[in-house]
């Protein structure tokens, strides 16, 4: 049996992770071919381990009634799942997604091998589309990514 719904989650970072994204797809057993895809950008340095968990957060916030959360970073599932020691650097999202886990029943999060995690495809589709449309600077703080033609116009004295 199936379960009701499933979330997959995967982190990514690039620029030595001063940039990072994540992804999350939603998908129902109940809906067929019914999925909810999620990306989101970050624009500050965080490690692996910290893009993950962040990931695994929004995940539980964003879908509805899950019951499996499959993530392909092994360490993370094994942190949440008490298998292994919690880092000091990871206690503070650690703790927000126990706590999470706590309100609500029967959810469980397993690692899933980098093949198969739907997440980290979109990912990886998502970021190539990103990198490929734009560039990304330094300064102006507010605009991150500014479209090659753009870039071309505004001469910001970098290329």
């Amino acid at each position: 049996m199936k379960p009701e719904r499933i979330i997959y989650v995967d982190g990514s970072g690039w620029s030595n992770n001063k940039n990072c994204a994540i992804a999350i797809i939603c998908e129902s057993a109940t809906l067929k071919n019914k999925k909810k895809k999620y990306v989101e950008v970050f624009y500050e340095p965080m490690r692996i381990e910290e893009i993950e968990y962040v990931a695994i957060i929004r995940g539980l916030e964003n879908c509805g009634n899950e019951r499996i959360i499959f993530s392909d970073n092994k360490n993370v599932v094994r942190e949440i799942n008490g298998l292994k020691k919690v880092k000091p650097k990871n206690l503070k999202l650690y703790k927000q997604v126990k706590n999470i886990l706590k309100e609500r029943n029967k959810v469980s999060i397993k690692w899933i091998s980098r093949e198969e995690n739907l997440a980290g495809k979109y990912l990886e589709q998502r970021l190539i589309t990103l990198k490929k449309n734009s560039i990304m600077v330094s300064t102006p703080p507010h605009l991150r990514y500014l479209k090659k033609k753009a870039w071309k116009k505004r001469n910001y004295g970098r290329r």
